[in-house]
């Protein structure tokens, strides 16, 4: 079964930034299984899994605290948050893994990015949403653009066609993943940035999906440089 992101939500105790990391091998060869653990995992937490480009590896999250994924080969970026909702914070951890050979072709997740111009924009309308779950929010809507990216059932979805049709597929993706109130300035702000940056009509071709996937990708490290 492939997954995006997979969430195993309990009761949620502190959690300590300082340990908690993912570990586990960092390369290995074709054909294997990569086992990862979460390292200072807090007792009953809620932790989300995301493995990069999306829709490519088989993952396995049955035993909680830990992540068992196969794939082609090439570099994956693994990002495992966890969610504190007493707190309404989320402390996160990434770690790349090297699967046999070369990088599969495509853009590829970019790391959170203060210096980015958008992050500024983002920043300023997350700093004055009142909704005290924005953390939890921001990361949902980071995973869905990061998702997107790579998605067969998104920009890689070969049976859309048109820039038009796409805008269509991924605003109603949207909406399934956030109500139309929740961090609404934040997403008019990169609304208004893809809008600026990308076609708003036209074929789809392979070049084009690139240049989606790219700025579908710097929002995510917007939204990923709002938290820890």
């Amino acid at each position: 079964m492939k997954r995006a992101a997979l969430f195993l939500v309990l009761l949620v105790s502190p959690l300590n930034a300082a340990t908690l990391r993912v570990v586990g091998p960092t390369a290995v060869d074709q054909f294997k299984l990569v086992q990862l653990r979460v390292d200072g995992d807090p007792k009953d937490a809620g932790f989300i899994w995301d493995v990069f480009p999306d829709g490519i590896a088989d993952l396995d999250e049955s035993i909680p605290g830990r992540l068992i994924f196969t794939g082609p080969p090439g570099v994956y970026t693994v990002k495992l948050r966890v969610v504190d909702f007493t707190s309404k914070t989320i402390t996160s951890s990434k770690l790349t893994v090297t699967i046999g050979g070369a990088r599969p072709p495509g853009p590829t997740p970019i790391p959170p990015t203060p210096t980015d111009p958008l992050y500024v924009k983002v920043k300023a309308a997350y700093d004055v949403d009142p909704a005290p779950d924005k953390a939890i929010l921001s990361a949902k809507l980071s995973v869905f653009y990061n998702t997107s990216a790579t998605s067969k059932t998104s920009v890689y979805d070969q049976s859309i066609t048109t820039v038009e049709m796409l805008r269509a597929k991924v605003r109603a993706q949207e909406a399934a993943v956030l109500t139309p109130t929740q961090l609404s300035g934040v997403r008019q702000v990169i609304g208004a940035e893809l809008n600026s940056t990308l076609p708003v009509s036209g074929p789809l071709t392979e070049e084009v999906r690139y240049k989606i996937a790219t700025e579908f990708y710097r929002a995510a490290a917007a939204l990923d440089a709002l938290t820890p």
